[in-house]
């Protein structure tokens, strides 16, 4: 069975293996949450072609775009908001290469989310916006009162003011390695 796939980043294919679990439920959960927030205005898809260039072909784990940049065969055209779900095998092509290609290509936030620790990083304009960590109630009650006030408990868009995502629901049922 095959359990590859590729994208091209600058111009060359890279081969990537499917996701794990944890990944995939991320991906569940957040994409259930994005088709009832936005069920008319925008359109969320998952893991659409998004052509950046002709070197530069991403497979974005979730995006929410306009009608009007989207093709038969994929996205052509900047998205408001990419989402990306971290994997060992994507981590520094997500981080580095397609952080840059993504804002140079005009979207207006990305979010980088890693299933195994829990933690959602916001970037919009190149710049972190905000970091936002998953904790349940057994290590939320082991925080001192300072640390407890520095939690968060919602993840929340710069550019989509009522998108207010509660990082339970985000991390539902996915083994959080602490």
């Amino acid at each position: 069975m095959d359990t590859m796939y590729a994208e091209i980043l600058n111009g060359v294919k890279v081969r990537m293996s499917r996701p794990k679990i944890n990944h995939i439920k991320v991906t569940k959960n957040i994409s259930r949450y994005l088709f009832d927030q936005f069920n008319d205005k925008y359109i969320i898809l998952i893991e659409p072609n998004l052509y950046i260039s002709e070197k530069d072909i991403f497979f974005p784990d979730l995006v929410i775009c306009h009608e009007d940049i989207i093709k038969d065969d994929g996205v052509y055209g900047p998205p408001e908001l990419v989402i990306e779900i971290l994997s060992p095998a994507t981590h520094n092509n997500d981080k580095k290469y397609k952080f840059d290609k993504y804002f140079e290509f005009g979207v207006k936030e990305y979010w980088l989310i890693e299933p195994d620790s829990g933690y959602i990083d916001v970037y919009v304009d190149k710049k972190l916006w905000d970091t936002f960590r998953y904790v349940d109630n057994n290590t939320y009650l082991m925080f001192s009162d300072e640390q407890k006030q520095n939690v968060k408990t919602k993840v929340k868009s710069s550019i989509f003011p009522n998108l207010d995502l509660e990082l339970e629901y985000v991390f539902y049922k996915v083994n959080i390695n602490k």
